[in-house]
């Protein structure tokens, strides 16, 4: 349990990245735990050639990991693999090893307040990314957000170090920000680092001055504020590593929210149109365990194992 509540208050250390030239096998193997490929059972000392038991659990993690980062799959620790490994990306675990039934709100009227605004931007600026951050989930689902003083579903601040949640901040660089998922009797929120340099549509201090858009991270981590994990979707939202707001032109690009993302925030809350068929019944156990599962098709047959972790996937839902 207490790993589970460990995972809980670390959830959505959004775009941590190894500050390193290199990666090497242990800081991998690190690297791998973090994000729920290994769950820290097995011995450190994993030979990624050899034979053993560990070795094997290594190279399926690895495996796992390429095939979430749409990677090919070699279960080797490989140029291309290091590499990845030190992109910017969320911090939220990509394999969550508890139950997501509960990961969702059981209303669709949120409410959220500012707790604390940043020197970097005003605090108008500050109202508008979230707004504009809101608006873009609001548009595709029924849900509603206003932002309020008091009593506020959803909390929001800019933080620096530790901060009383239990997950201090690192500094410029690394953790940009993290989230909250809706578990019940949790309370969501969202925190941005206020050690980084933050800024909204600024092309230039974007692309010349390591300023972080706070749009792109915003509608991300709204995502998992909703309830949604993470995908391997290369143009999903929630695809967990970070990209740039600037085009290969020079532009700033609006995130938009891809196929995938629409879907899932559906399939939670429906599509906004009462007179949809399309709205999904509150069965809010009927959901998948892992973000695996569309990968795994073939192996619904496996019934045990399946209807267990990739409920919805298989049609496994009574």
């Amino acid at each position: 349990m207490i790993v589970w509540l460990l995972l809980l208050f670390a959830a959505a250390n959004i775009f941590s990245s190894i500050h390193a030239e290199s990666v090497t096998d242990e800081q991998a193997q690190e690297y791998l735990k973090k994000y729920g490929y290994l769950n820290g059972v097995f011995s450190n000392k994993f030979v990624v050639g050899g034979n053993g038991k560990n070795s094997s659990v290594l190279r399926k993690a690895i495996q796992r990991f390429q095939t979430m980062a749409g990677l090919q799959v070699t279960g080797q620790l490989d140029d291309e693999t290091l590499t990845k490994m030190q992109q910017p990306r969320c911090g939220f675990p990509d394999v969550l090893m508890m139950s997501s039934s509960a990961v969702k709100w059981s209303k669709n009227n949120l409410t959220y307040a500012v707790t604390q605004y940043t020197d970097d931007v005003s605090a108008d600026v500050v109202n508008q990314v979230l707004k504009d951050s809101f608006d873009i989930w609001a548009a595709v689902s029924p849900l509603t957000f206003e932002r309020v003083t008091s009593n506020p579903d959803i909390t929001i601040g800019f933080h620096s170090a530790s901060h009383g949640d239990g997950v201090p901040f690192d500094g410029e660089g690394g953790v940009l920000a993290h989230a909250l998922l809706p578990y019940a009797n949790s309370v969501p929120y969202l925190h941005y680092d206020d050690a980084e340099l933050w800024t909204y549509k600024n092309i230039s201090k974007i692309l010349h001055e390591n300023y972080i858009d706070m749009l792109y991270v915003t509608v991300h981590e709204i995502g998992h504020v909703l309830g949604l994990e993470h995908t391997n979707a290369a143009n999903s939202i929630m695809n967990p590593y970070y990209r740039s707001s600037i085009d290969s032109n020079g532009n700033y690009v609006i995130p938009e929210l891809g196929t995938d993302d629409i879907q899932k925030i559906q399939q939670l809350y429906g599509n906004g149109d009462p007179n949809s068929t399309e709205n999904p019944k509150d069965d809010s156990s009927c959901v998948d365990l892992i973000p695996l599962c569309n990968l795994m098709t073939t192996q619904c047959s496996l019934v045990v194992t399946m209807q267990i972790y990739c409920k919805r996937t298989c049609n496994f839902c009574g």
